[in-house]
């Protein structure tokens, strides 16, 4: 959250509404205990339960602008995209992949866990979609530690392109996170502003005597 939707420049281009942006993902990005989880190559690993500080859905529709991840000490290099997801029925279990971002390499030093971006996107997303990592060139995903019982991962069993539909796997709330955040940008609309001295009407002035049309006298007839 998918519905389709124009760009950013298109949502602050009209004159009756104005661009507004919120946090959608883990909202801090502090590192805390992250490692390199076996999830698999091109499998999109998402958050399914949180504890706190963490938005698992998009608020509402609009555009994600930027976006940034957690290193988790994995290797200088290595690849990773976001993957928007949006629900598929109503088991919940079911998701369609909707669009892929551009691939970014890790900048941060192998083995240290540091806040990676925020790299420009420009993805459309609707309400109450995920946004999930995928790893491109390796089998790991960054993951942080979480509350147990409260914080769980979701993720696939294969790589499923955008477009088509896969089952998630894995229901657990074992205490992992996906240190994952992104920016969304979309349009509020504005209403115009009541005016507060509006112009008066032109008053009615009644015509003075000399402004009024004479008649002609009256000639007695013969």
């Amino acid at each position: 959250m998918i519905a389709t939707l124009v760009g950013v420049g298109a949502l602050i281009g009209a004159g009756s509404a104005v661009a507004e942006t919120s946090t959608i993902g883990e909202l801090a990005l502090t590192p805390n205990g992250g490692l390199a989880d076996t999830t698999g190559q091109n499998i999109p690993v998402f958050q399914g339960a949180a504890s706190a500080n963490y938005v698992l859905s998009s608020p509402r529709s609009g555009t994600i602008t930027s976006w940034s991840f957690l290193s988790g000490g994995i290797e200088t290099g290595k690849q990773f995209v976001l993957r928007v997801l949006a629900p598929a029925g109503a088991a919940g279990t079911d998701w369609q992949a909707v669009s892929t971002s551009s691939p970014v390499a890790v900048t941060s030093t192998t083995g240290a866990d540091e806040v990676n971006g925020p790299f420009a996107a420009n993805l459309p997303i609707a309400a109450g979609d995920r946004i999930a990592l995928q790893p491109i060139d390796g089998e790991s995903t960054p993951i942080e530690s979480g509350v147990i019982g409260q914080d769980g991962i979701r993720f696939f069993m294969n790589p499923f392109p955008d477009g088509s539909t896969a089952t998630q796997a894995g229901e657990e709330d074992n205490g992992q996170v996906v240190p994952i955040q992104a920016t969304l940008t979309y349009a509020v609309p504005q209403t115009e502003p009541p005016l507060t001295n509006p112009p008066a009407k032109n008053p009615r002035f009644p015509r003075s005597p000399a402004s009024r049309p004479r008649s002609s006298p009256r000639v007695p007839r013969p």
